[in-house]
């Protein structure tokens, strides 16, 4: 742009400077803002206020309460360059902008909030393993709900990477409600089992939280004096317990119900975890106003009490919502089970009959929908409850279709379920009217393999067909009738020669070398594809690509499995399986299954104090399995008879 004629050189050169520093021309002052010195560089390089020493921490803080005084100056451009200022600062400045939100002076917390949304924090650390970076990678541009299910998904890591990370989220996450889901993920995780490590967590917890006075952190801290010295501080939970009530029902909420729930239930679960139900029931009435009375949350609510035996509370919730548990399965279960846990058997099982009818059984709903049954089952199989959950599968496969696909679950859960039970028989009746059909009926095995086709590599038809035989040859291999045992298992591995379950019981029924020599050989090309998987998967990691990381390490963590189990149940190589169960143990340690095949691994090379422990382990990850429970019962007895201890 041309300068107009009339303005002297020196008078250009001012207005330049002006535009270029905001720095008012006119102000009546030969001072200006000039009187306000820079922030020096090395504060805006700090990553937390905790790295300054004293001296630092105490001229930072006065400038930040200088500047942000400053953000409501009737100068325009003193209250940005105070922003800039503050801007610069970033993280250092944290807590301050923090508490200026709530400053009485609206253009005070007005430009404070903003300031404080718009701080940079380094969500990862070069300490932290490939799954939290994974997690966190990008997590500042994430939507409010896409950060809370990360939150999620960090806390399932169950390990000190994710206590780190969660109170780094707890700390400097700006959003208040996420700040203190991470905060309550930490305290609802599973207390370390012995002294040393507990104390490590108490120290992990207050270095990563340092100064910060936010909510979230004066929880953690005091929970990390629980870890240390196991004491509990009654009067503060329970002042914060109605603290989060009052901030999620008050007339200025913010927070949702969600972690004041969760606040609740934890110091529950702290009054149990010390033999005072008392108070825990007490407490648990209390927050019933922050519970929605839908079915949904009602059922969430009994579920987390039954878990932790309060049972008198879900009784009392039956009593105040009579329609919703007579109208929906899953309460109606929950009654029953409520009082199966209060020691009334009887009536426990006239409820349940209700719950099946979902109401009077002589007046039921004319239609319950399938997935309604399955739903309903599926929950009672994870509560342990399998009689019942039987019930509602086998009401529900009357009206399943094997060629829609959604069905196709009912099918595989309900006979699943029957074999957990070493119910073999029944388990084979599932599945035996569809292998009719497909041997019999060339249309309706096309269908089949149609309907499915991403399923047993494309063949449906001879997956479906091979779970009717091999549950019919469990049913004879339980009868003793080894040879029409043999006979199903054999045709199982002729259609299906990647299905090792039905190599392995080949094997253990086996009454000679030769044969088992035979079944070895035959599973020699299923072991080299699974070396070969895993090779491939190996070199794909190597890469280093985030975004098929999750993917290709799952499937590594598979074949790794899957070799360790062919290998230590056909008298394989058991040093290859003892190196590739590990491996798949390392990559997740917290899945049963795997867990479970390390202790195979361990038995069979006779180590059986290492096979009971880690037996028990997997049971702990999946208390509600009773194949694992009965094979932790051989691991022992395999134990008592060689004579070693625990």
């Amino acid at each position: 742009m041309e300068t107009p004629h009339y303005l002297s050189r020196g008078i250009q050169e001012r207005i330049l400077w002006a535009l270029l520093l905001t720095i008012p021309l006119f102000d009546g002052s030969s001072q200006v803002w000039a009187q306000t010195s820079a922030t020096p560089t090395r504060f805006k390089e700090a990553h937390s206020i905790d790295d300054l020493s004293v001296e630092d921490r105490n001229w930072i803080e006065s400038r930040v309460r200088e500047l942000i005084a400053k953000l409501a100056d009737d100068r325009y451009s003193v209250r940005q360059y105070a922003a800039s200022e503050l801007q610069k600062i970033g993280v250092v400045a944290f807590e301050q902008l923090r508490k200026a939100q709530f400053d009485p002076d609206p253009q005070i917390a007005s430009s404070a909030s903003y300031l404080f949304q718009s701080i940079r924090q380094e969500w990862t650390w070069d300490s932290d393993p490939i799954e939290v970076r994974e997690l966190l990678s990008h997590y500042g541009t994430k939507s409010p709900a896409d950060r809370e299910s990360l939150i999620d998904r960090l806390a399932k890591l169950k390990n000190d990477a994710s206590v780190a990370a969660l109170s780094r989220l707890c700390r400097y996450e700006t959003t208040e409600y996420l700040s203190r889901r991470a905060a309550l993920l930490l305290l609802s995780a599973d207390v370390p089992s012995n002294q040393e490590d507990r104390l490590n967590q108490a120290r992990l917890l207050k270095q990563v939280l340092g100064m910060s006075e936010r909510q979230g952190s004066v929880w953690l801290k005091r929970y990390a004096e629980t870890l240390e010295t196991d004491s509990f501080d009654v009067p503060f939970w329970m002042e914060a317990a109605r603290a989060e009530h009052r901030d999620a029902t008050g007339p200025n909420a913010f927070n949702g119900t969600k972690n004041a729930i969760a606040l609740y239930r934890w110091i529950c679960q702290e009054f149990i975890r010390r033999d005072q139900d008392e108070n825990a029931l007490e407490l648990a009435i209390s927050m019933e106003d922050l519970i929605p009375p839908k079915a949904f949350d009602l059922t969430e609510a009994c579920h987390w009490a039954l878990s932790h035996q309060l049972a008198s509370w879900v009784i009392h919730l039956q009593s105040r919502y009579p329609d919703k548990f007579q109208s929906y399965g899953k309460l109606g279960y929950a009654y029953a089970e409520s009082l199966v846990q209060s020691q009334e058997p009887i009536q426990a099982e006239k409820a349940a009959d209700r719950a099946f009818h979902r109401g009077d059984p002589a007046n039921p709903l004319p239609v319950i929908h399938l997935d309604e049954r399955v739903s309903v089952a599926d929950s009672l199989v994870e509560r342990g409850l399998y009689s019942w959950a039987e019930r509602e599968y086998g009401e529900a496969i009357k009206s399943a279709d094997p060629l829609t696909r959604r069905h196709a679950i009912v099918f595989e859960r309900y006979s699943k379920l029957l074999a957990d039970g070493e119910k073999y028989s029944e388990a084979a009746q599932v599945w035996e009217p569809i292998a009719t059909r497909i041997v019999e009926e060339p249309l309706f095995r096309a269908q089949i393999k149609q309907t499915y086709p991403d399923s047993y590599d494309g063949r449906a038809d001879d997956g479906f067909r091979s779970r009717y035989l091999f549950y019919d040859a469990k049913r004879a291999i339980l009868a003793k009738d080894f040879a029409r045992a043999s006979e199903q298992l054999a045709l199982v591995n002729e259609i299906l020669p990647s299905d090792s379950d039905a190599w392995i019981e080949r094997y253990r029924i086996a009454t000679d070398d030769d044969t088992r020599k035979e079944i070895q050989e035959g599973t020699a090309n299923l072991l080299l594809k699974l070396r070969e998987r895993i090779e491939l998967a190996e070199g794909q990691l190597l890469e280093g690509s985030i975004e098929t990381f999750a993917l290709t390490r799952h499937d590594k963590a598979v074949a790794l499995n899957e070799l360790a189990w062919l290998e230590s149940n056909l008298g394989g190589n058991l040093d290859e399986a003892l190196k590739s169960a590990k491996m798949a143990c390392e990559l997740y340690p917290n899945e049963s299954a795997y867990v479970d095949t390390l202790a195979r691994v361990y038995f069979a090379k006779e180590e059986f104090s290492k096979a009971v422990a880690l037996q028990t382990r997997a049971i702990s990850l999946e208390p509600n399995d009773r194949q694992m429970q009965r094979v932790l019962q051989e691991y022992e007895k395999a134990l008592a008879e060689s004579g070693s201890t625990p």
